[in-house]
Order: C-alpha cells, then sequence, then structure tokens
C-alpha cells in the first residue's frame, strides 16, 4: 500500500499533543507527514508568542527532533511557486508545499485560509486534524490504536492508554469518538 504524502500546517505543530499524534501516526506509517522550514517557522513563532517563557533554544530542539525522527519530512519548495496560489497570502506557501510535492491533504486547523475553491484546482483538500484522523481510524483502527498505546508508554511520567485519550479528547473528540467506537465493535466481534 503506497503511503500518501501529507503538509502538516504551523498549527497543527504547536500543541505537543497534536503533534506527538501526528508525528506518531505518520512514523507508523499511515500517511507520509510534511513540512517546511516557513512552518516550523510560524509555529515557533506562534508558540512563543502565546508562551513567552519558553526557551527559544528548547523549542527549537523540537523542531530538529521532528526533522531527525522523520528526516524526509522536511522540503524546500522553490522559490515564487506560491505566487500563483489564490488562497490567503500569509499561507499561499502551504498550498505551494502541497502542490510541489503532490500531496493531497493538508492538515490544518485554520480552514477559512484554505477554501475548498482554492484548493481544488491542485487537487488539494484542507482537513481539520480531527477530521484527518478520524480518516485514519476508519481506515485502520487498530494501527491508530496501537500508535496510542506506544505514546502513553513513552510518555515521562507515563499515562495510561485511558489517560492520553482523555488528555487528547479536547483536540481531537471525532475522531476518538470513532476510535473507542471501532475498539467497542471489534470487541463484541471477537465475543470479549
Amino acid at each position: 500500500m503506497a503511503v500518501f504524502p501529507v503538509i502538516l500546517d504551523s498549527d497543527v505543530v504547536f500543541g505537543i499533543n497534536s503533534t506527538d499524534l501526528l508525528m506518531s501516526l505518520g512514523h507508523a506509517g499511515m500517511f507520509r507527514p510534511h513540512w517546511t522550514k516557513e512552518i516550523l517557522d510560524g509555529a515557533e513563532r506562534n508558540i512563543l508568542k502565546v508562551r513567552p517563557g519558553i526557551d527559544p533554544a528548547q523549542l527549537r530542539l523540537r523542531f530538529d527532533a521532528m526533522n531527525e525522527a522523520i528526516p524526509d519530512a522536511l522540503i524546500e519548495v522553490p522559490s515564487g511557486l506560491e505566487t500563483t496560489m489564490s488562497n490567503h497570502p500569509g499561507d499561499r506557501h502551504v498550498v505551494a508545499a502541497a502542490v510541489f510535492i503532490g500531496a493531497p491533504t493538508i492538515v490544518t486547523n485554520n480552514l477559512k485560509h484554505f477554501l475548498p475553491e482554492d484548493c481544488e484546482p491542485y487537487g488539494v483538500e484542507a482537513q481539520s486534524a480531527d477530521v484527518f484522523v478520524e480518516h485514519l481510524v476508519s481506515l485502520n483502527p487498530a494501527a491508530v490504536r496501537d500508535v496510542f498505546v506506544a505514546i502513553a508508554n513513552r510518555r515521562r511520567p507515563p499515562e495510561s492508554v485511558a489517560e492520553l485519550v482523555n488528555n487528547m479528547r479536547g483536540t481531537f473528540p471525532p475522531a476518538l469518538a470513532a476510535l473507542d467506537a471501532a475498539i467497542v465493535t471489534a470487541l463484541e466481534s471477537v465475543g470479549a
């Protein structure tokens, strides 16, 4: 099965839970995550604006670790490609990145900057992180469940899967409801 490329926008790599889940799903091979330096710079700028007490060097280490964890994720878009895009001027570089690598999906919670009429001519669709993860659950609920188990096991201090899911429920409500339903259905089918 070919793994499809996806552009992760700066707002979905802003929060640590969203970043951890999307990176982990990508690392598990459910999709191929990509971003640009401009996307990471936007996330960094916004995090420092909202949380001024964060050490910029520590934050830079976080983004460096993302690039090391998925070495092919960081892409460089040819200069000028974004000038042909019609979406919000501040986010044209994101659509240009999707077009450049042939990504059918941009994962962003800022959907108003990625209207269908601006993305569809390029074969691109913008989806919220929650809708995107919900789609992944529908494709392979067991793989998504396994990612949650892996994240919970590596957290320090350790978290149970139930605690992790509850911590992420506010960010991914429909996706986690779909995952709950898929697990219940699977258990019922084996008579558990």
